[in-house]
């Protein structure tokens, strides 16, 4: 190369100054100070780099994740990955500032100008900014590091090696699929063991806790092509990040939730209740550190989705808490844009698109299961969504070639259930996703502030959930005689009593929504509550033959199920003491409704303990029966009423507790209810 021409090379290739790079902007290369700067008063921030365009060698995360994760230094004092200093938006709609401005032509756009002397006081901004979210940075990698401690503590300990060892058999793959969940732990097992093998474990956690902040900073790039483990290595092995930890902690804190006698074999019920709340501690935060990137991904949404169970059985389906978090995980369903359609695309594999279905079902199906309990407007509205009920197929076929998958479809009905007479895994799932926009319909009718038309309403509703009922397949509607005498597996005995259970929730509804309205409890009513009140109990009785997450699933299905069902049959005892009930023919007899409400409180106890999220609520459920059934075994002339009832004794009239309308059936509904005349101590002495 001549002289001359390696002259115009260095000419060609000479730097801006650093406050031009910054902003984008031409700069004319005059020094000491360019023209741009002296002209905009900004001489003092002019300078240009003596190696602008020298490339930075490979960092060792590049070279070898598992070396980098036992490197003896400290955390570095270069720059971590930073957070963004400007939000990202996600999904804009058509209403949005953004569909504004793309309709503004290009001519337009140049004329927008910023204004004189902006350009200094904008690159200030972000100098400032970025130096304070520097400092946060390097605390996040060292609370980063405090997370992955714990993790590495909990596996040496012999009480909580259960946790690690058995996370994925805990329906792990019902949430993930168990491609995903062994990828995950195969991924997590690895790299926690070589820093258990090492000789500096304290350097080695922050090494990997910067790792994972590096790896949460990247986009993902989705192509058609990908296959299912190949969408999963984004999240593991080298590309390991903080959804992912999140995940399995979070996890391992459900199990010990759940499991209530691993910790016998040499720790305390104190310390078991400590761990569980640094367990909880430690998914909440996973998910700060995966929002300080704001990069949300399909793991984040289900990390936020887990992390809303892991405090509705942590904190109680009442708490606060609990409500906020699932508002997080719809928000992140809104921000993704899985309310749009959802079709395959170049970005978007078949599989993924039957992944967000399903995440965008569990968060729809949560957000009308929470609105109906606490008696809350519902946060998403099919008015505005599109509502995606996930195919009948098992996660293995994702994996299958295009020619494999296409011949699976065709197994698939017109209304989306597998032909083969197979009862899968995410049936239940499936079912009540296609019932919550029901209930949707059903919730208007209770929480709207003037429902109009509400016979014909609920009438339709009624013949919407019917031709629901007929178009599901023979295998998953099982009689409950012969429900436990066919040899189903357990989790084919979980997935039967749910699809009964959701449908059976679904007309008691209805009629509760109708009764509402007439002020007086159906004789349909009665005898839906009823029956989903004896297929609760079935389980609980059974319980040892469901699957392992049985005792959560069935606390769950009680607080959801028995407890509404419970309310009404109690209604109805009461009306009978208290000799305002009009005899008529019943669809279910006094003593079918004892019997049932005997076998629930006699169970109650199994379902909590002290300190559960839901054992206020039990509690108080519990008394209110237990009163109720004495008063109902007990004579008429055993009982001791002084005098008439006392408005203003219990704060209600006779009358006013007749009135169907003061019975929403939410949160507060069993407190309420031992107000009752008869169930008042001073009134009563049995």
């Amino acid at each position: 190369m001549s002289l001359s021409h390696s002259s115009r090379m260095k000419k060609r290739l000479r730097a801006s100054c650093d406050p031009c790079r910054v902003q984008k902007l031409a700069c004319d290369h005059v020094q000491p100070v360019c023209s741009r700067c002296e002209r905009k008063g900004n001489a003092a921030a002019c300078f240009y780099r003596e190696n602008p365009f020298k490339r930075s060698r490979p960092s060792v995360a590049s070279q070898s994740p598992r070396s980098q994760v036992l490197s003896p230094p400290t955390v570095p004092l270069s720059s971590p990955a930073q957070a963004r200093l400007y939000p990202n938006p996600g999904f804009l709609g058509s209403s949005s500032f953004e569909a504004v401005v793309h309709e503004l032509n290009d001519e337009n756009q140049q004329c927008i100008t910023a204004p004189l002397g902006s350009e200094n006081t904008s690159l200030a901004r972000e100098v400032a900014r970025s130096t304070a979210q520097f400092t946060q940075d390097l605390q996040r990698i060292q609370n980063g590091a405090d997370v992955l401690t714990l993790a590495l503590n909990l596996r040496k300990l012999n009480a909580t090696k259960i946790l690690f060892s058995e996370w994925g058999g805990h329906s792990s793959d019902q949430f993930l699929g168990s491609t995903c969940a062994t990828l995950f732990q195969e991924s997590f097992s690895a790299d926690m063991a070589e820093i258990e093998q090492s000789t500096d474990q304290v350097n080695g956690v922050l090494s990997m806790s910067r790792r994972l902040f590096d790896n949460s900073t990247k986009p993902f790039d989705i192509s058609d092509s990908m296959s299912v483990k190949e969408f999963y290595s984004l999240y593991t092995a080298s590309n390991l990040r903080w959804e992912t930890i999140g995940i399995i902690i979070t996890f391992i804190g459900m199990i010990a939730i759940e499991n209530r006698h691993w910790q016998s074999i040499d720790s305390t019920e104190v310390e078991r209740q400590r761990l569980i709340s640094k367990l909880v501690e430690a998914s909440d935060t996973c998910l700060l550190f995966c929002e300080t990137f704001d990069n949300l991904n399909d793991m984040h949404i289900t990390l936020l989705h887990l992390n809303f169970l892991l405090h509705s059985m942590f904190d109680g389906d009442q708490s606060f808490k609990t409500w906020r978090r699932l508002h997080d995980a719809i928000s992140a369903l809104f921000a993704l844009g899985l309310h749009e359609e959802l079709v395959e695309g170049p970005k978007t594999p078949f599989f993924v698109v039957q992944l967000r279905k399903r995440i965008f079902a569990r968060i729809y199906g949560a957000d009308i299961s929470f609105a109906t309990f606490l008696g809350r407007p519902p946060r998403i509205s099919k008015r505005f969504c599109c509502i995606h009920v996930p195919l009948d197929l098992e996660e293995e076929v994702y994996e299958y070639g295009r020619e494999e998958i296409i011949t699976e479809m065709q197994q698939i009905d017109s209304n989306g259930w597998n032909t083969k007479g197979e009862i899968r895994k995410h049936a239940g799932r499936r079912w009540s996703m296609i019932l919550a926009t029901i209930t949707e319909d059903i919730l208007e009718v209770l929480l709207g502030r003037h429902p109009t038309n509400v016979p014909d309403t609920i009438s339709r509703i009624r013949v919407e959930c019917e031709a629901a009922w007929d178009s599901l397949p023979a295998m998953l509607k099982s009689p409950r005689e012969s429900l436990w005498h066919s040899g189903y597996s357990p989790k084919q005995l979980d997935t039967l009593i749910l699809v009964k259970l959701f449908y059976l929730h679904t007309l008691f509804l209805a009629e509760r929504a109708l009764s509402r309205h007439t002020r007086e409890i159906s004789l349909g009513s009665l005898s839906t509550a009823y029956e989903m009140l004896c297929w609760v109990n079935d389980a609980m009785i059974r319980r040892d033959r469901l699957s392992t997450f049985a005792h959560t699933s069935l606390a769950w299905r009680v607080a959801s199920f028995a407890l509404p069902a419970a309310g009404v049959l109690a209604l109805n005892l009461l009306r009978h003491a208290s000799n305002s009930f009009l005899q008529r023919h019943e669809a279910v007899s006094r003593m079918q409704i004892i019997e049932g409400l005997s076998v629930l409180t006699a169970h109650l106890d199994v379902l909590f303990e002290p300190g559960d999220g839901n054992y206020q609520l039990f509690c108080e459920a519990k008394r209110v029966l237990q009163s109720i059934l004495e008063i109902a075994i007990t004579p008429a002339a055993q009982r001791q009423v002084d005098g008439p009832f006392s408005d203003s004794a219990v704060g209600f009239s006779e009358a006013d507790w007749e009135s169907f309308d003061q019975w929403g059936f939410d949160s507060d509904f069993w407190s309420n209810l031992g107000d009752h005349p008869l169930l008042a101590s001073e009134m009563y002495d049995g």
